[in-house]
């Protein structure tokens, strides 16, 4: 099974010389580097605002609601360019992690649902959802796009669903239905 971002960040080399309370605060603010960077993506501004204008800010504003160390700390909270666009690739790999777990997880199985939508550019795009329990609910998530490059043939379509299953270490058994032509609309 691959390992979680957060595993895969522990397991960084290095990082087995940093004692444990040194660790859970970098740990810390690699998550407050976050919820800005998701701010920026979702409000669609260049990745340079986060020290150009977030950080500033956030920082007069620790300092007069909290104080000087408290301001002093966020100093240690990263939102240059590049670490909020790494934070920004780094959500749907997570996401995706998150669904596949649950999936995993399910205690009865799951189905999937494919869609063949074409793009403005008269590419067709394999969407895969997925449905699956987790408690008492049902959750329907969407679990992969992918461009399909060649033909539409049910073939491909199993390749590229097959290739996605064996990579992310799904199990066909859990499997119990399977419909096409889905539409959320």
């Amino acid at each position: 099974m691959r390992a979680t971002w957060r595993e895969r960040q522990a397991a960084a080399p290095g990082q087995d010389r940093i004692n444990l309370p040194e660790k859970e605060e970098c740990w810390q603010r690699i998550v407050c580097s976050r919820f800005p960077a998701l701010l920026v993506a979702k409000n669609m501004k260049s990745h340079i605002i986060g020290e150009s204008l977030v950080m500033p800010a956030a920082k007069i504003l620790v300092k007069h609601a909290i104080g000087e160390d408290a301001a002093a700390k966020t100093e240690s909270v990263s939102l240059s360019n590049n670490t909020v666009k790494n934070r920004i690739e780094e959500m749907p790999v997570d996401i995706s992690e998150q669904v596949i777990s649950r999936v995993k997880d399910s205690k009865f199985g799951c189905s999937i649902q494919l869609d063949e939508p074409t793009d403005e550019t008269n590419n067709v795009q394999l969407l895969f959802y997925v449905r699956y329990t987790e408690g008492n609910s049902v959750k329907t998530e969407l679990l992969m796009i992918k461009e399909l490059s060649r033909t539409t043939k049910g073939k491909d379509i199993f390749k590229g669903l097959d290739k996605f299953f064996k990579l992310n270490e799904l199990d066909w058994e859990k499997l119990t239905v399977q419909q096409t032509g889905f539409r959320l609309c």
